[in-house]
């Protein structure tokens, strides 16, 4: 391992040489966030994705595995602070999901009145328990 005891580092120089390349790199992110600050508040919808100088534009994630507007490759390695455990585009989630798409999204469903029993043995009533306009007291 080389010694760095003496060295000198230029950390703005670094910084400014990943800046270049960087925009080197994402040019369509670059213009699709300009485009997107005339109609979006900071030319973003997520401010945790947005950083200087500009966001990368995420195209497509298959997994663990990203593709940006200009073709880069990345490995995803925050899966949506948590909330994408299997990745982007989870084969079983994708395929349920289209499933129930073509048949249409907006109507009851049988599948529905099946699992509500389930998810609301602890709300006998359609607003919920604690804390509703009928037990606040008139």
């Amino acid at each position: 391992m080389a010694s760095t005891v003496g060295s000198t580092i230029d950390y703005k120089a670094s910084y400014a040489s990943l800046l270049d390349d960087y925009r080197a790199r994402t040019s369509l992110s670059a213009a699709a966030w300009q485009r997107g600050r005339l109609v979006l508040p900071g030319g973003e919808t997520r401010t945790v994705t947005t950083y200087s100088p500009y966001p990368t534009l995420i195209r497509k994630g298959q997994g663990a595995h990203l593709t940006d507007l200009d073709g880069n490759h990345y490995v995803d390695l925050v899966n949506n602070y948590t909330s994408l455990v299997h990745g982007s585009a989870y084969g079983p989630a994708t395929e349920a999901a289209v499933a129930v798409l073509r048949g249409g999204a907006i109507f009851r469903r049988s599948a529905r009145v099946a699992v509500a029993p389930r998810g609301n043995a602890d709300q006998p009533n359609r607003h919920g328990g604690a804390g509703s306009v009928h037990e606040l007291g008139n």
